[in-house]
């Protein structure tokens, strides 16, 4: 019997090499035109840099892109989960810049968002610092990554579950843990294929990929057997706005797949008035064992 293979396929790594390409930078090292949000010590002029001394020598755009080709292969065949998904769902929340954070102009909007994922800060320590993903069958984040991440922070800090939801008390110390995170971009991928993986195994007969995606963007604690229940559930707890934001999320995914990796059994050659109605083929699709 074959060995199920959830490595990128060529149209995979060719949209990596797409997007980055060349000599440059600019994926690895940048400033916005606002600081980072909720930390001490930036200011308009902090530029942020990917250590190559950490990162694993990576200068590049296209040395990132050919070590993220690797990454996805490695953690998605360990994790069963389709690689191409994987890699599409970054581009989404980051477009490959590693040291990627959302801005807003409105000051109440501002997310703790950060690494290639855009994990907010409480979903990070999850993922990264508690063993909550761990009976799941999830990837298995070893001390010495632990380490990594935390490298410079307090043990108060590091060890602190509050420190990592109470703005007041991880803004003195999310610069460092923000430098950690983009030197350490391999990691970075692990804890993205971690998280999803987590969010599959949480309905143990139905791991959905429409399902993972939904509860990455909307939340895990939304999560329901298949993927049309997780949005009738959400619809009752958040809204149909709230709503709306993950399905769109979910569409996004899929089209990319559809369009760009040549997965036309998704059938998404529709608009996305027909996708909210749930009559695509999304439930169904499954990119994971």
């Amino acid at each position: 019997m074959a060995i199920p293979n959830f490595s990128l396929t060529s149209d995979g790594e060719a949209f990596i090499r797409k997007h980055c390409n060349g000599s440059g930078n600019s994926l690895l090292r940048g400033k916005k035109r606002k600081i980072l949000p909720f930390a001490d010590g930036v200011t308009s002029d902090t530029v942020w840099t990917s250590d190559p001394n950490i990162n694993g020598g990576i200068t590049t755009n296209g040395q990132l892109g050919e070590n993220l080709i690797d990454w996805y292969n490695l953690y998605c065949n360990e994790a069963k989960i389709d690689a191409n998904m994987m890699a599409i769902q970054t581009f989404l929340e980051s477009s490959y810049i590693v040291w990627n954070y959302p801005i807003t102009d409105d000051i109440t909007k501002e997310s703790t968002s950060m690494s290639l994922g855009q994990f907010l800060m409480s979903t990070f320590y999850e993922a990264a610092i508690g063993n909550n993903y761990d009976s799941k069958g999830g990837l298995i984040i070893t001390t010495d990554e632990r380490n990594r991440l935390t490298v410079g922070l307090p043990i108060g800090f590091t060890n602190d579950k509050n420190y990592y939801i109470a703005g007041s008390k991880y803004i003195p110390y999310r610069k460092i843990l923000f430098q950690n995170v983009i030197d350490n971009p391999k990691i970075s991928i692990k804890l993205q294929v971690r998280y999803m993986n987590y969010i599959a195994n949480l309905t143990s007969q139905h791991k959905l990929a429409s399902n993972a995606l939904f509860g990455y963007n909307r939340g895990p604690a939304l999560i329901k057997n298949t993927y049309f229940e997780t949005v009738a559930n959400t619809r009752r707890k958040k809204g149909d706005e709230y709503t709306l934001t993950g399905i769109n999320y979910v569409h996004k995914v899929f089209r990319h797949l559809y369009d760009s990796f040549g997965n036309k059994e998704l059938g998404m050659d529709i608009p996305i008035s027909e996708f909210n109605t749930f009559t695509a083929g999304v439930d169904s699709s499954n990119h994971y064992s």
